[in-house]
């Protein structure tokens, strides 16, 4: 567990659910809720979000180094981003795998994403891989082989505050997909395998 958050300490918002893992095998969505379009905050917002994956959900079937569905949730998983009040700079997704290991996935996208902007964004993504000993092995794709899909943009929460803005406890919940046209290559003496990582969806919370 140390070693996953330590290889997520780069998340300026972080949020722990419960559930994730590597599911050898799967290749559907895990049950991940989706939906398009957006919704500010300061507007009303009916739809919330339904089913199993809450707000912080990702499926990634990956092959090579690391194989099988990265599937959260499963144990427990933490999830958040890079954002400032602007733009996302990163999104990204932890989970404990059992037998004291865990996984990450962090996307980066390669030009700042404006808040409430559906479309189409060029991404590298990183994948990690912890032990309990403190031991870590990474993989990661060349710049911009990644593409994401933010298909739905909407901000859940309490009702706006008096002066129209987010009330507190509000988050921007992201839907989307992704896939890469490259495989993430290991580094800094990781001797494993090159990890594919085939079409996946998410769910993201970040800070309003």
């Amino acid at each position: 567990m140390l070693a996953m958050l330590a290889m997520l300490g780069c998340s300026s918002n972080t949020t722990t659910h419960q559930g994730g893992g590597i599911d050898g095998g799967l290749g559907d969505d895990g049950g991940i809720p989706s939906f398009t379009g957006v919704v500010p905050c300061g507007q009303s917002n009916d739809a919330g979000i339904k089913g199993g994956g809450g707000q912080c959900a990702l499926s990634m079937p990956v092959q090579g180094g690391i194989s099988g569905t990265i599937h959260v949730p499963n144990l427990v998983i933490v999830c958040g981003s890079g954002s400032n009040s602007a733009s996302i700079s990163d999104i990204n997704w932890g989970t404990n795998t059992g037998n004291n290991t865990s996984v990450s996935v962090i996307v980066y996208f390669e030009n700042p994403v404006p808040y409430d902007e559906t479309g189409t964004f060029p991404a590298h993504i990183q994948i990690g891989q912890g032990s309990g000993d403190g031991g870590s092995e990474r993989w990661e794709t060349p710049s911009g082989a990644c593409s994401i899909v933010i298909a739905g943009s909407i901000c859940v929460g309490p009702p706006p505050g008096p002066d129209g803005g987010a009330a507190p406890g509000t988050v921007h919940v992201l839907s989307g997909t992704g896939s890469c046209a490259q495989p993430a290559a290991p580094q800094m003496g990781n001797g494993a395998a090159p990890v594919t990582i085939g079409s996946f969806t998410f769910l993201e919370s970040l800070g309003p």
